[in-house]
């Protein structure tokens, strides 16, 4: 993308730079941190979708090279093309998530090849930690298997409290000792 840009710079090749100006911002943002990369990549998709629709021979008309503006009615047709492509991903979000789980829900099983990729430890470490029997798997035949649903769960039970955690724990053990103890006392009057 940058080499684009530069050589788009130096060969003042106008087509180049207009479509590459565009796309800039926009990486700016992600190298920024601003937008996550998942959504980068979608907006590229959907702009790429636009751009291959007829959209740049709409702008390219009104676009001066030596300005790099916009004309009035250019700008609102980018707008609303931009207002489009909201409406779309603002769509596509809420199935980010369902994706991923049905992804994490895909149960594989495999060797100790699955266990590296999904761990990233190496192969003797998970060696190591199935014979101290601190990493789920199966055995059969003198074979290691992984279900990769386990070991998603042996990562997620690896996680540390947080301080906050810890102290509305402790609240929810003090005020659940404070009720049983009150709760077994017998009032007596000694009147």
């Amino acid at each position: 993308m940058i080499g684009t840009l530069s050589a788009a710079v130096l060969y003042k090749d106008s087509e180049k730079f207009r479509k590459v100006s565009l796309y800039l911002p926009f990486f700016v943002l992600v190298l920024s941190g601003t937008i996550p990369y998942c959504y980068y990549c979608i907006f590229f998709y959907l702009f790429h979708i636009v751009l291959s629709a007829g959209f740049w021979s709409i702008i390219s008309d009104r676009f001066s090279p030596l300005t790099q503006t916009y004309m009035h009615t250019s700008y609102k047709e980018v707008i609303s093309c931009l207002s489009r492509i909201e409406i779309l991903l603002s769509d596509i979000r809420p199935n980010l998530s369902q994706v991923s789980d049905l992804l994490l829900d895909n149960e594989r099983l495999g060797g100790i090849e699955l266990a590296m990729e999904i761990t990233g430890l190496a192969k003797s470490t998970i060696y190591h930690l199935a014979a101290d029997g601190l990493i789920p798997f199966m055995k059969q035949r003198r074979k290691l298997y992984f279900s990769s649903r386990d070991l998603y769960q042996w990562i997620k039970d690896g996680k540390h409290k947080t301080l906050q955690e810890m102290e509305e724990e402790i609240e929810r053990h003090l005020s659940q000792t404070h009720q049983s103890q009150t709760s077994g006392l017998i009032v007596t009057s000694t009147r």
